[in-house]
């Protein structure tokens, strides 16, 4: 065969093999690489959308948790509506929070608020929530009356949902805790709880409750997630002190709640 024949072969063959297209390995391989790229691209946009709506969603639950801590500690800051006035009313409890506030600048104030603070557990299908109730009181300072726990209440506003205790050893912390001073005559703030009978306050000790703290944290779903997400639970804490002035450690000092003796 002549030079120009085999050459003339050779262009055939390759002519032929352009007009035959991609082989079936070829197009099997392109398929396969086609597929895995596109597979990163929708994992990568799954993670940034799954991103994005974790950083909103603590955002949402930073903003309500913020909220409600601040509003109560600013109501809880005006409790003292009267000297020797008892801020923490009877049958508060680590779930219930009942305090008397008003905000105003006088040194006693003819009409006030009771307020019920209640955690409700997460049940079922049903998130975890704080609700407050209120009532106006009747009666002259310091002595304030108000209807019975079972009287419908003037307001009751669902505060934040998604909330759950704060978990310290395996063990559920109360939402709120209350404290005195270690000693009558001392301006010692106890680190022990005042928890009360069966863990309600009585009248009495109510009235020893100079300091008290709320704890909680929300989550947008009233469970923390066991998934990357797990982050999305924000805890909130801050403590208010029933006083006028500072505690005194003088012996003839009373350091009762809302005094400046």
């Amino acid at each position: 065969m002549s030079i120009g024949a085999h050459q003339h072969s050779v262009a055939a063959v390759r002519a032929a093999q352009s007009a035959a297209g991609y082989t079936l390995i070829e197009t099997l391989v392109a398929l396969v690489l086609g597929l895995v790229v596109t597979g990163i691209a929708f994992s990568l946009l799954s993670f940034t959308l799954s991103d994005v709506s974790r950083i909103n969603e603590r955002a949402t639950v930073d903003q309500n948790g913020l909220h409600v801590i601040e509003n109560l500690m600013l109501q809880l800051h005006s409790a003292c509506v009267a000297p020797e006035v008892t801020p923490i009313r009877e049958e508060s409890s680590g779930e219930a929070l009942r305090f008397i506030s008003e905000e105003n600048t006088k040194a006693s104030l003819e009409q006030v608020e009771l307020h019920e603070v209640i955690y409700k557990p997460a049940s079922g299908n049903f998130k975890g929530s704080l609700v407050e109730k209120s009532w106006l009181s009747s009666g002259t300072p310091p002595n304030y009356t108000f209807p019975a726990k079972a009287t419908t209440p003037n307001t009751t506003l669902t505060l934040v949902k998604g909330v759950k205790q704060f978990e310290e050893g395996g063990k559920a912390v109360p939402v709120f805790r209350y404290y005195g001073f270690s000693g009558t005559e001392t301006g010692y703030l106890s680190s022990t709880e005042i928890t009360g009978s069966g863990g309600i306050l009585h009248a009495a000790e109510a009235a020893k409750v100079v300091k008290m703290t709320v704890a909680f944290t929300v989550t947008p779903e009233a469970n923390e997630p066991n998934s990357f997400k797990s982050d999305r639970p924000v805890s909130f804490e801050d403590s208010a002190i029933f006083r006028l002035s500072p505690s005194s450690e003088t012996s003839s000092a009373t350091n009762i709640p809302c005094t400046s003796s």
